[in-house]
């Protein structure tokens, strides 16, 4: 059975975004006529979607900053092109993509056409609360494990406080002992992005912990955010009411609202066992003291760093049970 027989020409999410899932730009064909192209582009990043028309049509107009549409010449023909930079959007644009493509691709609707007939379904989108992109909720819910791991060592309390839930500090956790940057992926490797280079070095006179995490779409197995935030907020309640308040607290200042639970979301499932690194002299990190040892002519020019490493394989690697047990003593590289 063809996709078109099935009543659906678009490409699937999963399919679309499992292809820029270790950072690459892509393209993507949807086969027959006129042309059709998903793209993304790992510089910004953007995504979008290209369609051949006559030379000539003038994009349709959008009430938003957030989707932009133009007229490239590419591949010897004009293509009419929308897209966005803002990667809050990306699964929800990627379904608008869809619409317009099973519109021209099925219904046999003029390109033009396709995009005008988007235009208000999109606008209501924007209108409505739009919740965390998908990496901001895997970094959620990764948060939420390592909290939830804590617990069971230290309790509620303790791993509270120690949660900085995206306070502006490098560090996501902070206990006696030392640190820990909670850091996840939907990657088949533990390939993670880091922010700076001041995110993966150690505070003075402190140890540091990278706690790796990789989740993947579970289908109909897993849970959402909001599944997996009620689930907490219940234990919590339950073991240790006196924390549900700091708990509701860190989850606001970590971005999450309660009218997200609304929102569509996919449901997660953990791809494999998580796992921590010592960040010491063999772990894989740019650092203040790399940057300043470059000439000052090349660092002046340098406006920002961000960067991928890839922990896959790298020992050694500890569990989480018991990374930090009751005596407070993290464990040791």
């Amino acid at each position: 059975m063809t996709a078109a027989s099935a009543g659906r020409a678009h490409l699937s999410w999963e399919r679309f975004a499992a292809g820029f899932a270790d950072g690459r730009s892509i393209r993507r064909v949807v086969p027959g006529s006129p042309y059709l192209e998903y793209f993304y582009e790992a510089e910004g990043p953007r995504i979008g979607l290209r369609v051949g028309v006559e030379a000539g049509l003038r994009p349709p107009g959008l009430a938003t900053t957030a989707v932009k549409t133009s007229l490239v010449n590419d591949r010897g023909g004009h293509l009419l092109e929308v897209s966005t930079h803002e990667s809050a959007l990306f699964r929800e644009f990627h379904d608008l993509a869809g619409t317009i493509v099973d519109r021209i691709r099925i219904g046999g609707v003029p390109a033009d056409a396709a995009f005008e007939l988007a235009v208000q379904a999109w606008e209501a989108l924007l209108a409505r609360p739009r919740g965390l992109g998908v990496e901001e909720r895997i970094g959620l819910l990764g948060e939420l494990h390592f909290l939830t791991a804590l617990a069971a060592d230290l309790g509620w309390q303790t791993a509270l406080e120690a949660w900085k839930a995206g306070a502006g500090e490098e560090h996501d956790f902070g206990l006696p002992v030392g640190d820990v940057e909670v850091k996840t992926t939907l990657a088949e490797r533990r390939r993670h992005q880091v922010s700076g280079l001041d995110q993966l070095e150690p505070s003075l006179g402190r140890p540091l912990w990278v706690v790796s995490i990789q989740y993947t779409r579970g289908g109909a197995a897993g849970r959402t955010t909001a599944e997996h935030i009620a689930d907490v907020s219940s234990t919590v309640k339950d073991a240790a009411p006196a924390s549900s308040a700091p708990l509701a607290a860190k989850l606001a200042e970590r971005g999450w609202l309660t009218d997200y639970a609304e929102l569509p979301d996919d449901r997660w499932i953990l791809r494999t066992e998580p796992v921590a690194f010592r960040v010491d002299d063999g772990f894989p990190r740019l650092t203040p003291a790399l940057f300043a040892a470059l000439p000052p002519e090349i660092r002046e020019r340098v406006d920002g760093v961000d960067y991928r490493i890839d922990l896959t394989d790298l020992t050694p690697a500890v569990p989480l049970t018991g990374l930090f047990g009751a005596d407070g003593q993290g464990a040791s590289a």
